[in-house]
């Protein structure tokens, strides 16, 4: 009977303490459940140090940090460790600092921190009519405008439309 006792006290070292009463939780490693018993406004300053990349991957570790990397603390942190280096100064925020909402300072970061890479053209067509046959046809390229929202379609003489 001694020796099942010390061996569940072995096992249960590995896999980390709940939060709650102190118990060990399965499927979580030692050093994240040692970090979530942080209070939520110190794991806030933490994430708030982190660079944008690690912030939005925080997103897949688990609920509480996925819940705190959408804290507006975490991206008014972050967002005032941009400006200067990846944000240019002076940059115009839709409203004022103090009244931007989280959503709005993820999206400010995130188009200076994570530029989109250029897409390719998606399709080549012949612009023209079917019902005029003698029309001249024109190759043109279409580019989608990120965001999905727009098209842009690029002639042969240079021409955007």
């Amino acid at each position: 009977m001694q020796f099942e006792s010390q061996g569940g006290a072995a096992s249960s070292q590995e896999k980390g303490r709940n939060s709650h009463d102190g118990r060990l939780e399965k499927g979580r490693g030692v050093l994240c459940n040692n970090l979530l018993l942080l209070p939520q406004e110190l794991l806030e300053l933490v994430a708030g140090n982190l660079p944008c990349s690690d912030t939005l991957k925080l997103r897949e570790c688990c609920q509480v940090l996925k819940r705190i990397s959408y804290s507006r603390p975490v991206w008014h942190r972050v967002f005032l460790a941009c400006i200067g280096s990846t944000i240019p100064q002076p940059f115009f925020l839709p409203q004022p600092l103090h009244r931007c909402t989280s959503t709005e300072l993820e999206a400010t970061v995130r188009m200076w921190e994570c530029p989109r890479e250029p897409t390719a053209a998606s399709c080549e067509f012949k612009a023209g009519f079917r019902t005029e046959p003698k029309a001249p046809r024109v190759r043109a390229l279409l580019y989608l405008v990120p965001g999905g929202r727009c098209i842009i379609m690029a002639d042969n003489d240079a021409t955007l439309s």
